[in-house]
């Protein structure tokens, strides 16, 4: 959906194109046996697309995948029990949808926590090993009975209401009544249980929580989504910010961290210097950091933080032909250490890597 963004910029024939076969992947099979990766982005990436593309013909066409997307979380997946909601607080947890009798373990787990796109991160993993399995993080557990993790997920239900609202208006665009009231109903559901169960009085921001009661202490760039999704009071915004600008958590003139370098997850993958999702920055979440930053009405910060993440784009692009998977969370890319099988690394090439500068395109023009 990244890609179909990026393409639409440049050519809407192909942007089109390619959002319409990204959607038929999700519908061929139906959303709960499709792609594993199913990050709630992208149905506010879809609605940015169509944004640029204006084309109502293919939102019609490709609305019922995207609505099948948005009810899936809370539908219930033939057992009395819901997809996603493991224990039953009406929030999002990740999880497997593959077949508990014909799968390993480790298998689901690993589905489990690919489901957000953010692979080893420390929220609910202690990291890869070799071919990349899966290893819970301490307090962490996978739940049988549902296949969720036992960690209720800021990004995710995040992400959902803030989906949720952007849906409602191409819903109205179409004069789909119903669906578009649904979407608000519940973005204002979630919006509320996120509220009454993530906040963290203690530290004043909203947190990852364990199903026992307990607050997640990993600090991840997940933090701000809790801005794009409009629930942050003054006093969680102005601690968001005073967290954004803080060098020994997450600014500098690499960004975004994927964990806050005061951490001790921070870089503490097998290579020492962010792999995978132990830090380095991606151009994703860097982009949705980004959205969070805009939706909280920071004009000024916004358009310095696009000039820091276009810069460190352009740097490897002029110098070498490079759009790399991912960036180093703090120095320059070792040359000598690209890309290491079976347990993450950098490609060198990564069309995502694309949303760094659109960061910058967008401060001068944008599909708002």
């Amino acid at each position: 959906f990244f890609d179909s963004y990026i393409a639409a910029w440049e050519d809407p024939r192909l942007g089109a194109a390619s959002l319409e076969h990204s959607v038929w992947n999700y519908g061929q099979n139906g959303v709960a046996h499709g792609p594993v990766q199913r990050n709630l982005i992208i149905p506010a990436m879809y609605c940015r697309t169509l944004d640029i593309l204006g084309d109502e013909a293919l939102a019609r066409r490709t609305w019922p995948v995207m609505m099948e997307f948005m009810r899936f979380w809370f539908a219930d997946r033939g057992d009395g029990r819901p997809w996603r909601d493991g224990n039953g607080d009406g929030l999002i947890e990740s999880g497997a949808s593959g077949d508990a009798a014909a799968l390993s373990p480790g298998t689901l787990i690993h589905e489990a926590m690919d489901e957000t796109g953010y692979d080893e991160i420390p929220i609910y993993s202690a990291g890869f090993t070799e071919n990349r399995q899966a290893m819970l993080a301490d307090g962490v557990e996978f739940d049988w009975p549902s296949r969720t993790l036992t960690v209720t997920m800021l990004c995710q239900n995040c992400l959902y209401v803030a989906s949720a609202r952007i849906m409602a208006r191409w819903a109205d665009r179409l004069g789909n009544a119903a669906d578009a009231v649904w979407l608000r109903g519940e973005a204002e559901r979630v919006a509320g249980r996120i509220r009454e169960r993530l906040f963290c009085e203690k530290d004043g921001f909203f947190r990852n929580r364990h199903w026992n009661g307990e607050f997640s202490p990993v600090k991840t760039m997940t933090l701000f989504y809790p801005l794009l999704a409009g629930i942050a009071d003054d006093a969680v915004t102005a601690r968001l910010k005073e967290m954004l600008l803080d060098p020994k958590q997450f600014w500098g003139d690499n960004l975004i961290p994927t964990v806050s370098r005061d951490d001790p997850t921070y870089c503490d993958g097998l290579d020492r210097a962010g792999n995978y999702w132990r830090g380095n920055c991606w151009a994703p979440t860097t982009y949705i950091v980004y959205l969070a930053i805009k939706e909280a009405g920071w004009d000024d910060l916004a358009a310095e933080y696009a000039r820091r993440v276009s810069a460190q784009f352009m740097e490897y692009w002029r110098a070498h032909g490079h759009a790399y998977e991912n960036y180093p969370p703090e120095g320059k890319v070792d040359h000598r250490f690209l890309y290491v099988q079976l347990w993450g690394g950098r490609e060198l090439r990564y069309v995502w890597a694309g949303m760094m500068p659109l960061c910058g395109l967008e401060e001068l023009f944008a599909p708002e």
